[in-house]
């Protein structure tokens, strides 16, 4: 059933179309949509969206917007760049955004289709070179995982351990550098620790194990724990 919006779109196409029917210029157009990898499809679906995030992208304006989960949160950024998320599923605005308990602007990312009530804001916002060095580095690793630090991890895999991560496809981390020694092989990164503990619970601890940084390890050991509790 057309809207108000549509209806003269389909009265053009009625009459525009050659002989043809209107179910079969929908049927056709499906097809050709359902063609599109998925992040594509997210931007012809959030069209305006999209268009307005990449303008003002293109000319450094702060903006707001809220989230679908949370309407009344509102955020403030400057948006950075519109990336395509590892395995290119979806699209991410990547932005900076003050963090509102410590007061330090940050690197953040939100994906496309979440965004909502989007307007631009009278509000000068200059981004830092390390936000700007984070979001790189984000965009490179992978555009849903937020990075906020220079820390390097290290992981300690067994034999299995390494079959495994050339099995487990979705959400593997990039290497930074690897090296074998003593019978077990070190991978050290320099992604986000919080897609490195979702990708690296799923292994057993004789498989796996997080040498440094501590947080992470106790993250990891912390989830293992309350699992069988």
């Amino acid at each position: 059933k057309p809207t108000s919006i549509t209806e003269p779109i389909l009265l053009y196409l009625d009459s525009d179309l050659d002989g043809d029917s209107v179910s079969q210029y929908f049927c056709r157009m499906f097809m050709s949509y359902a063609q599109n990898p998925l992040n594509v499809r997210e931007r012809i679906v959030h069209k305006d969206t999209y268009e307005f995030l990449q303008k003002a992208c293109q000319y450094r304006q702060a903006i707001s917007f809220v989230t679908n989960r949370n309407h009344e949160s509102v955020h403030e950024v400057l948006p950075y760049k519109i990336s395509t998320g590892k395995d290119e599923l979806f699209n991410y605005l990547l932005c900076q955004e003050r963090n509102k308990e410590t007061g330090i602007y940050e690197a953040a990312t939100y994906r496309l289709c979440r965004i909502a009530k989007t307007r631009l804001v009278r509000k000068m916002m200059v981004l830092s070179d390390e936000v700007q060095r984070h979001l790189d580095k984000m965009s490179l690793y992978g555009a849903q995982y937020t990075i906020n630090d220079e820390e390097e991890t290290c992981v300690k895999l067994s034999e299995n351990g390494v079959r495994l991560f050339n099995r487990i496809y979705f959400g593997r981390p990039v290497i930074d550098r690897m090296e074998s020694k003593d019978g077990a092989t070190y991978y050290y990164f320099d992604c986000s620790k919080n897609q490195l503990f979702l990708y690296f619970r799923r292994f057993e601890s004789e498989n796996a194990v997080v040498l440094y940084p501590e947080s992470l390890r106790q993250q990891i050991n912390n989830f293992h724990k309350n699992a069988i509790v």
